[in-house]
């Protein structure tokens, strides 16, 4: 059988702007001088691996070991980290969908304390906050094991205004 490639690509999401356009709508409020508007512009908020470039191959090892034999890796996360959180980010959420099979979910992970922006390869389990539950039904990772052609996945850490 043909063996697929695992494509990654990494994504943040920032609620700073929404937040934003939420509080110049808010009722009671006016708007504000223009010194007040111009300020630093925003840090960029950025998700790497070092396990993983953005568009690269993911390595066996982060695969499944699963469907009987299709897929024979060991079901560990790569590893990322994040920095540059909008302000007022209070937890985080990492996630990892399959967008070539209709956003499968491989990995829901939420209530991750704003001081914490890293997960070593394969320490899922020990990331604080809540596993979710993958599309297979299991909580935690759920490495990739597509059938052809390639499929791309992507990896997004969530900032929210939540507490964990």
């Amino acid at each position: 059988m043909p063996r697929s490639s695992h494509r990654a690509a990494l994504a943040v999401l920032g609620l700073s702007a929404l937040l934003g356009m939420l509080a110049a709508c808010s009722p009671g409020t006016s708007a504000p001088s223009p010194a007040a508007s111009e300020s630093a512009p925003a840090a960029a908020f950025t998700l790497s691996s070092t396990d993983f470039t953005d568009g690269s191959e993911l390595a066996e090892e982060f695969t499944a070991d699963a469907f009987s034999g299709q897929c024979r890796g060991e079901n560990l996360n790569p590893a990322l980290s994040w920095e540059g959180a909008p302000a007022g980010t209070v937890s985080f959420a990492v996630t990892m969908v399959d967008v070539s099979a209709d956003d499968f979910v491989h990995w829901l992970h939420a209530g991750i304390p704003a001081d914490v922006t890293s997960v070593g390869s394969g320490a899922a389990g020990e990331l604080p906050g809540v596993a979710g539950q993958s599309a297979t039904g299991q909580f935690g990772y759920f490495g990739p094991c597509p059938p052809t052609p390639d499929h791309e996945y992507v990896f997004t850490v969530h900032a929210l205004d939540v507490d964990p």
